[in-house]
């Protein structure tokens, strides 16, 4: 049997924060859309796997890693079963 559950999770920056993607500090003013992090994990019985994706304009590599790292550590699933 397949088991499976997805969330989501408001990951908006607090007001003030950094803008990405210009060549300056940017600060923000208002937020205009939320930005979130959602979230997918399948379970058939004999493995896990957890999918992730995030409203981000970029991510690296080694935050990907930490995100799998902790993940591991908080739920049963492998970090090679994780997804970001």
């Amino acid at each position: 049997m397949l088991k499976f559950g997805i969330c989501e999770k408001d990951i908006t920056p607090e007001l003030g924060m950094n803008i990405p993607g210009y060549f300056e500090f940017r600060p923000s003013e208002k937020i205009l859309d939320p930005l979130f992090v959602k979230a997918m994990v399948f379970d058939n019985g004999a493995e896990c796997f957890a999918f992730a994706v995030c409203d981000a304009v970029e991510l690296y590599r080694k935050h990907t890693v930490e995100i799998r790292r902790r993940v591991a550590e908080k739920v049963d699933i492998k970090e090679e079963n994780i997804s970001v």
